[in-house]
Protein backbone atom coordinates (compact mmCIF):
# COMPACT_ATOMS: atom_id res chain seq x y z
CA UNK A 1 0.00 0.00 0.00
CA UNK A 2 1.36 3.31 -1.03
CA UNK A 3 2.13 5.77 2.06
CA UNK A 4 0.02 9.52 1.44
CA UNK A 5 2.53 11.74 3.24
CA UNK A 6 2.98 15.59 2.95
CA UNK A 7 4.65 15.81 -0.71
CA UNK A 8 5.84 19.20 -1.95
CA UNK A 9 3.80 20.00 -4.98
CA UNK A 10 4.21 22.76 -7.71
CA UNK A 11 1.36 25.70 -7.84
CA UNK A 12 -1.05 23.15 -10.08
CA UNK A 13 -4.01 22.03 -9.47
CA UNK A 14 -6.52 20.30 -12.04
CA UNK A 15 -9.98 19.12 -11.80
CA UNK A 16 -11.89 16.91 -14.62
CA UNK A 17 -15.60 16.40 -13.78
CA UNK A 18 -17.79 13.83 -14.75
CA UNK A 19 -14.09 11.63 -16.24
CA UNK A 20 -15.40 8.09 -17.35
CA UNK A 21 -13.47 5.20 -16.19
CA UNK A 22 -12.61 2.82 -18.67
CA UNK A 23 -12.25 -0.57 -17.02
CA UNK A 24 -9.65 0.03 -14.29
CA UNK A 25 -8.24 2.60 -16.27
CA UNK A 26 -8.28 6.10 -16.85
CA UNK A 27 -7.57 8.65 -19.50
CA UNK A 28 -6.56 12.00 -19.08
CA UNK A 29 -7.85 14.23 -21.77
CA UNK A 30 -4.85 15.24 -24.79
CA UNK A 31 -5.02 18.82 -23.54
CA UNK A 32 -4.00 17.47 -20.08
CA UNK A 33 -1.25 14.61 -20.82
CA UNK A 34 1.43 16.76 -22.08
CA UNK A 35 1.41 19.12 -18.93
CA UNK A 36 1.50 15.85 -16.36
CA UNK A 37 3.45 13.50 -18.18
CA UNK A 38 6.91 14.45 -16.80
CA UNK A 39 5.64 14.13 -13.28
CA UNK A 40 4.72 11.95 -10.45
CA UNK A 41 0.85 12.32 -9.55
CA UNK A 42 -1.33 12.32 -6.59
CA UNK A 43 -4.87 11.64 -7.41
CA UNK A 44 -7.76 11.89 -5.75
CA UNK A 45 -11.41 10.68 -6.92
CA UNK A 46 -14.48 12.04 -5.75
CA UNK A 47 -17.55 9.65 -5.78
CA UNK A 48 -20.51 11.34 -4.23
CA UNK A 49 -19.11 11.74 -0.74
CA UNK A 50 -16.66 9.68 -0.53
CA UNK A 51 -13.10 10.40 -1.62
CA UNK A 52 -9.95 8.50 -2.23
CA UNK A 53 -6.09 9.22 -3.09
CA UNK A 54 -3.24 7.43 -4.13
CA UNK A 55 -0.46 8.18 -6.17
CA UNK A 56 0.65 7.72 -9.55
CA UNK A 57 2.36 8.11 -12.86
CA UNK A 58 0.66 8.52 -16.00
CA UNK A 59 1.70 6.40 -19.24
CA UNK A 60 3.20 7.41 -22.56
CA UNK A 61 -0.60 7.30 -24.06
CA UNK A 62 -1.78 9.08 -21.18
CA UNK A 63 -3.65 6.70 -18.74
CA UNK A 64 -2.93 5.78 -15.88
CA UNK A 65 -4.45 2.32 -13.53
CA UNK A 66 -6.44 2.71 -10.27
CA UNK A 67 -5.58 0.71 -7.63
CA UNK A 68 -7.56 -2.08 -6.59
CA UNK A 69 -8.17 -1.51 -2.67
CA UNK A 70 -9.38 2.21 -4.36
CA UNK A 71 -11.64 0.60 -6.91
CA UNK A 72 -13.65 -1.41 -4.40
CA UNK A 73 -13.35 1.69 -1.40
CA UNK A 74 -15.56 3.52 -3.89
CA UNK A 75 -17.42 0.44 -5.02
CA UNK A 76 -16.58 1.19 -9.11
CA UNK A 77 -18.28 0.50 -11.83
CA UNK A 78 -17.41 0.14 -15.33
CA UNK A 79 -17.46 3.27 -17.71
CA UNK A 80 -18.93 5.30 -14.06
CA UNK A 81 -17.84 8.71 -14.12
CA UNK A 82 -16.27 10.51 -11.36
CA UNK A 83 -14.37 13.63 -10.20
CA UNK A 84 -11.00 14.05 -10.57
CA UNK A 85 -8.53 15.53 -9.12
CA UNK A 86 -4.35 16.31 -9.74
CA UNK A 87 -1.46 17.45 -7.77
CA UNK A 88 2.22 16.94 -9.75
CA UNK A 89 4.63 16.14 -7.19
CA UNK A 90 7.42 18.07 -6.53
CA UNK A 91 10.95 15.68 -6.68
CA UNK A 92 13.08 16.19 -3.21
CA UNK A 93 16.29 17.96 -3.69
CA UNK A 94 19.31 15.67 -4.07
CA UNK A 95 21.77 16.05 -1.58
CA UNK A 96 25.73 14.95 -3.02
CA UNK A 97 27.65 14.67 0.27
CA UNK A 98 28.39 11.10 0.82
CA UNK A 99 28.44 12.30 4.68
CA UNK A 100 26.76 14.40 7.36
CA UNK A 101 27.50 14.31 11.45
CA UNK A 102 29.53 10.85 10.90
CA UNK A 103 26.52 9.26 9.00
CA UNK A 104 26.22 7.94 5.48
CA UNK A 105 23.57 9.93 3.40
CA UNK A 106 21.55 7.56 1.11
CA UNK A 107 20.26 10.17 -0.52
CA UNK A 108 23.30 11.02 -2.14
CA UNK A 109 23.46 7.56 -3.85
CA UNK A 110 20.29 7.51 -5.51
CA UNK A 111 19.79 8.19 -9.63
CA UNK A 112 17.77 10.53 -11.26
CA UNK A 113 16.46 7.49 -13.14
CA UNK A 114 16.79 3.54 -13.00
CA UNK A 115 19.12 1.52 -15.22
CA UNK A 116 15.84 1.04 -17.93
CA UNK A 117 15.68 4.88 -17.89
CA UNK A 118 12.72 5.18 -16.01
CA UNK A 119 12.28 8.20 -13.71
CA UNK A 120 12.49 8.06 -9.97
CA UNK A 121 11.04 9.78 -7.18
CA UNK A 122 12.37 10.76 -3.67
CA UNK A 123 10.51 11.83 -1.25
CA UNK A 124 11.93 12.65 2.78
CA UNK A 125 9.61 12.32 6.01
CA UNK A 126 11.39 12.13 9.96
CA UNK A 127 14.54 11.13 8.53
CA UNK A 128 13.17 8.28 6.29
CA UNK A 129 12.93 8.13 2.37
CA UNK A 130 10.26 7.23 0.52
CA UNK A 131 11.34 6.12 -3.10
CA UNK A 132 8.98 5.37 -6.01
CA UNK A 133 9.32 4.53 -9.44
CA UNK A 134 7.01 3.93 -12.30
CA UNK A 135 7.42 1.68 -15.59
CA UNK A 136 3.88 0.66 -16.90
CA UNK A 137 1.28 0.29 -13.84
CA UNK A 138 1.23 1.85 -10.75
CA UNK A 139 4.12 2.69 -8.90
CA UNK A 140 6.36 0.71 -6.93
CA UNK A 141 7.65 1.93 -3.69
CA UNK A 142 10.43 1.47 -1.16
CA UNK A 143 11.34 3.22 2.29
CA UNK A 144 14.97 3.39 3.35
CA UNK A 145 16.55 5.01 6.52
CA UNK A 146 17.87 8.28 4.84
CA UNK A 147 21.12 8.17 7.82
CA UNK A 148 22.86 4.61 8.12
CA UNK A 149 25.86 4.40 10.40
CA UNK A 150 29.69 4.19 9.16
CA UNK A 151 29.28 0.47 10.00
CA UNK A 152 27.69 -0.07 6.91
CA UNK A 153 30.46 0.19 4.68
CA UNK A 154 31.55 -2.91 5.90
CA UNK A 155 28.18 -4.38 4.36
CA UNK A 156 29.12 -2.86 1.11
CA UNK A 157 32.55 -4.21 1.55
CA UNK A 158 30.58 -7.40 1.83
CA UNK A 159 27.87 -6.97 -1.02
CA UNK A 160 31.54 -6.05 -3.18
CA UNK A 161 32.90 -9.60 -2.71
CA UNK A 162 30.04 -11.71 -2.65
CA UNK A 163 26.75 -9.21 -3.91
CA UNK A 164 24.51 -9.89 -7.06
CA UNK A 165 24.93 -8.08 -10.46
CA UNK A 166 22.82 -5.94 -12.21
CA UNK A 167 21.42 -8.88 -14.20
CA UNK A 168 17.32 -8.16 -15.30
CA UNK A 169 15.40 -10.56 -14.42
CA UNK A 170 12.57 -11.30 -17.02
CA UNK A 171 9.10 -9.90 -15.35
CA UNK A 172 10.91 -9.75 -12.17
CA UNK A 173 13.24 -6.28 -12.19
CA UNK A 174 16.79 -6.85 -10.88
CA UNK A 175 17.56 -8.69 -7.45
CA UNK A 176 19.30 -7.68 -4.36
CA UNK A 177 21.39 -10.87 -3.53
CA UNK A 178 24.25 -11.95 -1.25
CA UNK A 179 25.72 -15.22 -0.89
CA UNK A 180 28.34 -16.92 1.35
CA UNK A 181 28.66 -20.19 3.22
CA UNK A 182 30.17 -18.75 6.16
CA UNK A 183 26.88 -18.35 8.62
CA UNK A 184 29.14 -15.22 10.67
CA UNK A 185 28.78 -13.52 7.48
CA UNK A 186 25.32 -13.65 6.23
CA UNK A 187 24.56 -12.70 10.59
CA UNK A 188 26.67 -9.92 10.08
CA UNK A 189 25.23 -8.82 7.17
CA UNK A 190 21.93 -9.08 7.92
CA UNK A 191 22.27 -6.93 11.02
CA UNK A 192 24.13 -4.42 9.02
CA UNK A 193 21.13 -3.79 6.65
CA UNK A 194 18.81 -3.75 9.11
CA UNK A 195 20.06 0.03 9.49
CA UNK A 196 18.53 0.62 5.89
CA UNK A 197 15.43 -1.63 5.64
CA UNK A 198 13.19 -3.72 7.32
CA UNK A 199 14.50 -7.17 7.92
CA UNK A 200 11.62 -9.02 7.04
CA UNK A 201 12.29 -7.94 3.41
CA UNK A 202 14.88 -10.35 2.78
CA UNK A 203 13.87 -14.37 1.59
CA UNK A 204 16.10 -16.71 2.16
CA UNK A 205 17.22 -20.04 -0.12
CA UNK A 206 19.75 -22.90 1.51
CA UNK A 207 21.20 -24.91 -0.81
CA UNK A 208 23.06 -28.12 0.90
CA UNK A 209 24.80 -31.43 0.34
CA UNK A 210 21.88 -34.39 0.81
CA UNK A 211 24.90 -35.66 3.90
CA UNK A 212 24.14 -32.55 6.10
CA UNK A 213 21.85 -33.74 8.59
CA UNK A 214 18.33 -32.31 9.06
CA UNK A 215 19.03 -30.73 12.26
CA UNK A 216 21.33 -28.46 11.13
CA UNK A 217 19.64 -27.11 8.56
CA UNK A 218 16.57 -26.83 11.15
CA UNK A 219 19.23 -24.74 13.48
CA UNK A 220 20.12 -22.79 10.82
CA UNK A 221 16.41 -21.51 9.98
CA UNK A 222 15.83 -21.22 13.67
CA UNK A 223 19.40 -18.61 13.59
CA UNK A 224 17.93 -16.67 11.07
CA UNK A 225 14.41 -16.51 11.99
CA UNK A 226 16.17 -15.15 15.24
CA UNK A 227 17.37 -12.18 12.91
CA UNK A 228 14.10 -11.38 11.95
CA UNK A 229 14.07 -13.50 8.93
CA UNK A 230 9.95 -14.44 8.00
CA UNK A 231 9.70 -18.22 8.46
CA UNK A 232 7.76 -18.29 5.16
CA UNK A 233 10.96 -16.75 3.71
CA UNK A 234 13.23 -19.26 4.21
CA UNK A 235 13.25 -22.29 1.79
CA UNK A 236 16.26 -25.11 1.53
CA UNK A 237 17.46 -27.17 -1.61
CA UNK A 238 19.10 -30.17 -1.91
CA UNK A 239 22.66 -29.84 -4.07
CA UNK A 240 25.14 -32.72 -5.21
CA UNK A 241 27.73 -30.11 -6.15
CA UNK A 242 27.69 -28.24 -2.54
CA UNK A 243 30.51 -29.44 -0.27
CA UNK A 244 28.05 -28.52 2.93
CA UNK A 245 25.53 -24.98 2.26
CA UNK A 246 25.34 -22.13 0.85
CA UNK A 247 22.95 -19.40 1.92
CA UNK A 248 21.63 -16.99 -0.53
CA UNK A 249 19.84 -13.58 0.78
CA UNK A 250 17.88 -11.62 -2.04
CA UNK A 251 15.03 -9.13 -2.68
CA UNK A 252 13.18 -8.70 -5.93
CA UNK A 253 13.11 -4.92 -5.87
CA UNK A 254 14.75 -2.89 -8.85
CA UNK A 255 15.04 0.67 -6.65
CA UNK A 256 16.62 -1.46 -3.62
CA UNK A 257 19.25 -2.77 -5.92
CA UNK A 258 20.42 -0.09 -7.88
CA UNK A 259 20.82 2.04 -4.96
CA UNK A 260 22.37 -0.89 -2.61
CA UNK A 261 24.71 -0.90 -6.42
CA UNK A 262 25.26 2.88 -6.66
CA UNK A 263 26.03 2.92 -2.73
CA UNK A 264 28.61 0.48 -3.42
CA UNK A 265 30.11 1.75 -6.77
CA UNK A 266 30.88 5.10 -5.51
CA UNK A 267 31.66 4.62 -2.16
CA UNK A 268 34.81 2.41 -3.39
CA UNK A 269 35.55 4.75 -5.65
CA UNK A 270 35.72 7.82 -2.97
CA UNK A 271 37.60 5.42 -0.53
CA UNK A 272 40.21 4.46 -3.32
CA UNK A 273 40.64 8.03 -4.53
CA UNK A 274 40.38 9.60 -1.28
CA UNK A 275 43.64 10.94 0.39
CA UNK A 276 44.26 8.80 3.65
CA UNK A 277 44.64 10.28 7.23
CA UNK A 278 43.50 9.67 10.88
CA UNK A 279 39.71 10.71 9.79
CA UNK A 280 38.63 8.07 6.80
CA UNK A 281 41.46 5.06 7.43
CA UNK A 282 37.93 3.88 9.58
CA UNK A 283 36.06 4.27 6.47
CA UNK A 284 38.54 2.39 4.27
CA UNK A 285 39.08 -0.36 7.04
CA UNK A 286 35.41 -1.14 7.11
CA UNK A 287 35.04 -1.73 3.23
CA UNK A 288 38.79 -3.46 3.79
CA UNK A 289 37.08 -5.50 6.45
CA UNK A 290 33.62 -6.85 4.22
CA UNK A 291 35.80 -7.69 0.99
CA UNK A 292 38.04 -9.14 2.33
CA UNK A 293 36.14 -11.55 4.40
CA UNK A 294 33.72 -12.56 1.43
CA UNK A 295 36.19 -12.37 -1.63
CA UNK A 296 39.82 -13.34 0.44
CA UNK A 297 41.80 -16.16 1.69
CA UNK A 298 44.36 -16.01 4.12
CA UNK A 299 46.70 -19.10 4.72
CA UNK A 300 50.58 -19.62 6.43
CA UNK A 301 52.83 -22.57 5.69
CA UNK A 302 55.99 -23.36 7.03
CA UNK A 303 58.46 -24.68 4.14
CA UNK A 304 61.07 -27.67 4.51
CA UNK A 305 63.90 -25.58 5.85
CA UNK A 306 61.21 -24.34 8.37
CA UNK A 307 60.53 -20.68 7.45
CA UNK A 308 57.05 -19.12 7.98
CA UNK A 309 55.00 -17.79 5.03
CA UNK A 310 51.75 -16.54 4.83
CA UNK A 311 49.41 -15.20 2.03
CA UNK A 312 46.52 -13.17 1.21
CA UNK A 313 44.76 -14.00 -1.85
CA UNK A 314 41.51 -12.23 -3.58
CA UNK A 315 39.70 -13.60 -6.59
CA UNK A 316 37.89 -10.85 -8.82
CA UNK A 317 36.12 -11.48 -12.53
CA UNK A 318 36.19 -7.53 -12.87
CA UNK A 319 39.89 -6.21 -13.63
CA UNK A 320 38.66 -2.49 -12.52
CA UNK A 321 37.61 -4.15 -9.33
CA UNK A 322 40.73 -5.78 -9.04
CA UNK A 323 42.98 -2.55 -9.53
CA UNK A 324 40.83 -1.02 -7.00
CA UNK A 325 41.36 -3.80 -3.98
CA UNK A 326 45.00 -3.37 -4.64
CA UNK A 327 44.60 0.61 -4.41
CA UNK A 328 42.67 0.51 -1.02
CA UNK A 329 45.09 -2.13 0.37
CA UNK A 330 48.45 0.22 -0.77
CA UNK A 331 46.77 2.53 1.54
CA UNK A 332 47.38 0.01 4.52
CA UNK A 333 51.41 -0.61 3.92
CA UNK A 334 49.78 -4.27 1.96
CA UNK A 335 51.06 -4.56 -1.14
CA UNK A 336 50.42 -7.36 -3.72
CA UNK A 337 50.12 -7.66 -7.29
CA UNK A 338 47.61 -9.53 -9.21
CA UNK A 339 47.34 -11.63 -12.71
CA UNK A 340 44.49 -13.41 -14.38
CA UNK A 341 44.11 -17.19 -14.07
CA UNK A 342 45.79 -18.90 -16.78
CA UNK A 343 42.72 -20.74 -17.75
CA UNK A 344 39.50 -19.33 -16.05
CA UNK A 345 37.84 -15.87 -16.40
CA UNK A 346 38.87 -14.46 -13.14
CA UNK A 347 41.92 -12.60 -11.55
CA UNK A 348 43.69 -13.44 -8.57
CA UNK A 349 45.40 -10.84 -6.20
CA UNK A 350 48.08 -12.37 -4.21
CA UNK A 351 49.85 -10.69 -1.24
CA UNK A 352 52.81 -12.10 1.02
CA UNK A 353 52.98 -11.00 4.14
CA UNK A 354 55.95 -9.44 6.03
CA UNK A 355 55.87 -8.75 9.88
CA UNK A 356 54.46 -5.42 9.49
CA UNK A 357 51.61 -6.23 7.26
CA UNK A 358 50.54 -8.90 9.96
CA UNK A 359 50.71 -6.46 12.64
CA UNK A 360 48.37 -4.21 10.38
CA UNK A 361 45.72 -6.84 9.79
CA UNK A 362 45.47 -7.73 13.14
CA UNK A 363 45.59 -4.15 14.58
CA UNK A 364 42.91 -2.45 11.98
CA UNK A 365 40.67 -6.43 12.07
CA UNK A 366 41.15 -6.14 8.09
CA UNK A 367 40.32 -10.26 8.59
CA UNK A 368 36.98 -10.50 10.68
CA UNK A 369 36.26 -14.15 9.36
CA UNK A 370 37.01 -16.32 12.22
CA UNK A 371 38.81 -18.87 10.52
CA UNK A 372 41.21 -16.58 9.06
CA UNK A 373 41.43 -14.38 12.19
CA UNK A 374 42.52 -17.52 13.30
CA UNK A 375 45.23 -18.42 11.24
CA UNK A 376 46.75 -14.80 11.26
CA UNK A 377 46.64 -15.01 15.26
CA UNK A 378 48.89 -18.47 14.73
CA UNK A 379 51.21 -16.82 11.89
CA UNK A 380 52.12 -13.84 14.15
CA UNK A 381 52.92 -16.16 17.14
CA UNK A 382 54.78 -18.05 15.21
CA UNK A 383 56.77 -15.62 13.47
CA UNK A 384 60.31 -14.99 13.86
CA UNK A 385 60.10 -11.23 15.05
CA UNK A 386 57.48 -12.45 17.58
CA UNK A 387 59.86 -13.89 20.04
CA UNK A 388 61.54 -10.24 20.11
CA UNK A 389 58.70 -9.00 21.70
CA UNK A 390 57.19 -11.16 24.45
CA UNK A 391 58.29 -8.11 27.10
CA UNK A 392 56.49 -5.94 25.13
CA UNK A 393 53.15 -6.75 26.17
CA UNK A 394 54.41 -6.22 29.84
CA UNK A 395 56.38 -3.44 29.55
CA UNK A 396 55.10 0.60 31.35
CA UNK A 397 55.51 3.57 29.00
CA UNK A 398 58.76 4.84 31.22
CA UNK A 399 60.82 1.88 33.34
CA UNK A 400 65.07 2.18 34.25
CA UNK A 401 67.56 -0.91 32.52
CA UNK A 402 67.50 -2.88 36.44
CA UNK A 403 63.59 -2.88 36.44
CA UNK A 404 63.52 -4.64 33.43
CA UNK A 405 66.71 -7.09 34.31
CA UNK A 406 64.93 -7.98 37.86
CA UNK A 407 61.76 -8.21 36.31
CA UNK A 408 62.09 -10.69 34.02
CA UNK A 409 65.01 -11.98 35.42
CA UNK A 410 67.62 -11.72 32.90
CA UNK A 411 71.05 -10.75 32.43
CA UNK A 412 72.33 -7.38 32.38
CA UNK A 413 74.10 -8.03 29.40
CA UNK A 414 70.79 -9.52 27.40
CA UNK A 415 69.05 -6.39 28.72
CA UNK A 416 71.30 -4.32 27.24
CA UNK A 417 71.50 -5.90 24.15
CA UNK A 418 67.55 -6.37 23.92
CA UNK A 419 67.12 -2.50 24.94
CA UNK A 420 69.41 -1.20 21.98
CA UNK A 421 67.51 -3.55 19.70
CA UNK A 422 64.41 -2.25 20.32
CA UNK A 423 65.77 1.26 20.26
CA UNK A 424 66.93 0.96 16.47
CA UNK A 425 63.34 -0.43 15.55
CA UNK A 426 62.24 2.59 17.35
CA UNK A 427 60.13 0.98 19.61
CA UNK A 428 61.83 2.14 22.78
CA UNK A 429 63.68 5.52 23.08
CA UNK A 430 65.85 6.33 25.95
CA UNK A 431 65.50 9.66 27.90
CA UNK A 432 68.37 10.09 30.25
CA UNK A 433 69.64 9.06 33.66
CA UNK A 434 67.86 8.28 37.17
CA UNK A 435 69.56 7.40 40.09
CA UNK A 436 72.87 7.00 37.52
CA UNK A 437 70.58 4.22 35.31
CA UNK A 438 69.42 4.73 31.66
CA UNK A 439 65.78 5.54 31.63
CA UNK A 440 63.79 4.02 28.34
CA UNK A 441 60.14 5.17 27.06
CA UNK A 442 58.28 3.46 25.04
CA UNK A 443 57.57 5.66 21.38
CA UNK A 444 54.19 6.14 19.94
CA UNK A 445 55.22 3.01 17.34
CA UNK A 446 56.12 1.16 20.56
CA UNK A 447 52.93 1.55 22.34
CA UNK A 448 50.51 1.17 19.21
CA UNK A 449 52.88 -2.28 19.16
CA UNK A 450 52.73 -3.12 22.64
CA UNK A 451 48.34 -2.66 21.96
CA UNK A 452 48.61 -4.92 19.06
CA UNK A 453 50.18 -7.55 20.71
CA UNK A 454 48.77 -6.99 24.03
CA UNK A 455 45.05 -8.63 22.39
CA UNK A 456 46.89 -11.55 20.74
Amino acid sequence: MIKLINFKTINLIMIIKNIEIKGNRIWLPKNFQDTFRSYFLEIELKKQNKKQKFFTKITKDGRFVIPKEIRENLELKKNEKLCLKIRPILNNKFNRDFFQNDKIDVLAFIPVKTMSGFDILTVERKKKLYIWYSTKGRPNEIELNRFLPISFLKLLGYYQAEGGKPKLQKRRGRELSFTNKSLFIVKDFIKLSKSMFRTDLWKVTIRHNPNVPKDEIDNLKLELTNLGINTNNISSQVAERISHYTIRLWITNSLLFEILFSMMNKMRKYLVSSQFNHSNRKLCALFTQGLLAGDGTFHYWIDKKGSLHSNIGIFEANEDYMKDYQLLLNKFQVYGNFKKHRTKNFYIYSVFTNWNSLLILWGLKLLISPHHRESLKKTILRHKRYRSMKYLRFLPNEFTTSWFRKTFDVSYPYTISYLRDRMNENILLKIGLKNNENMWKLTDYGKILKNIISTL
